[in-house]
């Protein structure tokens, strides 16, 4: 099995060095995401494979977390159409579009919150009126059919943790930030399932306004309140506040997985699924998918 897992990385690796070039053609229409250089072979694999099941390519923002190459970067533009912001730049960019707002201003440029604060900052940031706000360690298995949907009407789509980790995971294991995370939902009385999760979301630039910024600072008031801004799940909680609105939907169950645990995946799952997020315990079954994906496709160049 470890001799099969390391060929498996391997190839992996190996692999994108013969992805086609996807470019694009919308400039209202595209991606938002955070990388840095130890995602960026994932990254590829979850790019390419939505791009061959929509059939045509987005424009990509992406904001680096500090730790990307020349070599990553000059990969990412030959392959896709992108800008790509380093974080002082975006920061540069929040504190001259948001300077309204100073606790985002300060949740941002304190240092000692975690980087992830930076994919708050993607999405406030994104030049596009249709976003799709992207994690690196998803794989899309099939035609997303809420995209298409996104495309044509105001909604906005997330995606939740399902019941049972929340069970295992939280619950048995005492993980007190997503305890402390429900209450926090209680006390801001946010309208959205406290299991909200950030690895693929579908958001309207508008959605992005007065009464959401206002929402996010007084939010970020009660973070630094308790000390939870410098918490690893604090970002979500401000995401979660920008899908607090009537048109936001949830992402059906199992058509969009989030999935935590090895024991949760089964081997009919990507015939069921049309987009997986392997959050960080199910990495390797991401590379053993993303492999096969790219063999079937012909390195996503053909159905």
């Amino acid at each position: 099995m470890l001799v099969k897992d390391q060929l498996c990385k391997f190839v992996f690796k190996k692999l994108p060095l013969f992805f086609p070039e996807k470019k694009a053609t919308s400039t209202h229409f595209g991606i938002c995401m955070l990388l840095c250089h130890k995602d960026m072979t994932m990254a590829l694999y979850s790019l390419q494979s939505l791009f061959f099941h929509l059939g045509y390519a987005l424009p990509l923002y992406i904001i680096d977390d500090g730790s990307l190459t020349k070599s990553d970067s000059a990969t990412l533009r030959k392959l896709f159409t992108i800008t790509i912001d380093t974080k002082s730049k975006a920061l540069l960019k929040i504190r001259t579009n948001f300077g309204n707002y100073p606790t985002l201003l300060k949740y941002m440029e304190d240092e000692k919150n975690h980087v992830k604060r930076m994919k708050v900052a993607a999405l406030l940031l994104s030049p596009f009126q249709k976003i799709i706000c992207l994690e690196p360690d998803v794989l899309f298995f099939h035609l997303p059919a809420e995209i298409q949907s996104f495309k044509k009407t105001g909604k906005n789509y997330f995606g939740v943790l399902h019941q049972a980790v929340y069970e295992q995971q939280f619950v048995h294991d005492n993980m007190m930030e997503m305890h402390f995370r429900r209450l926090l939902y209680f006390h801001l009385k946010l309208d959205i399932h406290f299991l909200f999760n950030g690895g693929f979301l579908l958001l309207n630039k508008d959605t992005i306004n007065k009464v959401s910024l206002a929402k996010i600072e007084k939010t970020l008031r009660i973070f630094y309140t308790v000390d939870y801004a410098r918490m690893f799940y604090a970002e979500e909680t401000i995401l979660a506040t920008l899908f607090e609105v009537n048109n936001s939907v949830l992402l059906p169950y199992p058509g969009y997985v989030n999935l935590v645990y090895p024991i949760e995946y089964d081997r009919t799952l990507p015939n069921r699924a049309s987009a997986i997020h392997f959050i960080t315990p199910t990495r390797l079954i991401f590379i053993y998918q993303g492999v096969k994906l790219a063999l079937r496709s012909r390195l996503f160049s053909k159905k």
